[in-house]
């Protein structure tokens, strides 16, 4: 959790069976369930008009730059 993530997913066995995801919103601290298509639809509803650019660091934290002091 060092990178400021709004939304954590678990995807464990039940989530595979029910095919719904159980969803945490940080910000709010509830956790509830939606299908991957609700909670997509529900990003690009918050995010619309706004500006977007593509990470600038590789995508997995193992294979970013680390500063060893």
């Amino acid at each position: 959790e060092k990178d400021w993530i709004q939304y954590i997913l678990v995807i464990g066995e039940k989530e595979v069976n029910s095919e719904n995801l159980s969803i945490r919103d940080r910000k709010t601290g509830d956790t509830h369930e939606l299908s991957l298509q609700a909670f997509l639809d529900e990003i690009k509803n918050q995010t619309k008009g706004k500006p977007f650019s593509k990470l600038n660091l590789p995508m997995y934290l193992s294979q970013r730059p680390q500063i060893m002091v």
